[in-house]
């Protein structure tokens, strides 16, 4: 949300999917994994060598019953593929001399583990993996996520970091502009656009509305406009 990216939420069971879609996405973020079914790990790479991006954190070396595999990678060295306990505080290397700051709090030191405190980077075929050895997603200093996701996504707007229910993201067309809001408060919220259209959006919902110039062509899901100035 604090990119102005609205992601799409994919299983692991569907990730053999990938190859067959029109359109396939640009960027697979994989969150705080510690335990991956080894199948799907190999879809993903797959996707990644077709040119893909693809951000990992944590352990990449374990399946679901804890056994190791080979994450096929080269220049890893063998001691990165070993789990190790987290500390309470811990420290990310995103670059040399740059740093990040992550918390593990709770009983989180003693289920959570590391590969290793840097962000890595490998060409695999025509694209990317951005690989953290520590779990950002698990952390409690969600700043850092934040930093890493804004380097490997690149977003296009420049938005400040704002704790807000509120999502509204625009996306080009060839003959207008879809213009997406996600709610996640309890209310009904109003949001001026800048065609001058006011939309409203029901509590708990998404929607979309596609305009040309500031005509309103089609609303979809839970947003209702207003009016028009």
């Amino acid at each position: 949300y604090d990119l102005g990216i609205v992601p799409q939420l994919v299983s692991e069971h569907q990730l053999h999917t990938l190859a067959a879609v029109e359109q396939p996405p640009h960027t697979i973020i994989v969150p705080a994994m510690q335990m991956f079914d080894e199948t799907a790990w190999r879809s993903l790479q797959r996707f990644v060598h077709q040119g893909g991006t693809l951000l990992v954190s944590g352990v990449i070396s374990r399946s679901p019953h804890n056994l190791p595999f080979d994450p096929m990678l080269t220049a890893i060295r063998q001691e990165e593929l070993q789990p190790r306990m987290v500390s309470r505080y811990e420290e990310l290397e995103i670059a040399p001399g740059e740093t990040q700051h992550l918390i593990f709090e709770g009983e989180k030191i003693g289920y959570v583990r590391k590969a290793h405190n840097q962000l890595k980077i490998y060409r695999h075929g025509a694209g990317t993996i951005v690989w953290s050895g520590l779990p950002l997603e698990l952390s409690s200093n969600f700043q850092a996520t934040h930093h890493v996701y804004r380097q490997v996504l690149k977003p296009s707007e420049q938005r400040s970091c704002v704790n807000s229910p509120l999502l509204v993201a625009r996306q080009p067309l060839k003959d207008g502009v879809l213009v997406l809001a996600v709610s996640e408060i309890g209310s009904f919220q109003r949001i001026m656009l800048d065609e001058g259209v006011q939309i409203e959006v029901a509590p708990n919902r998404a929607g979309a509305v596609m305009m040309k110039g500031n005509q309103v062509m089609h609303s979809f899901g839970g947003i209702h406009c207003m009016h028009i100035e």
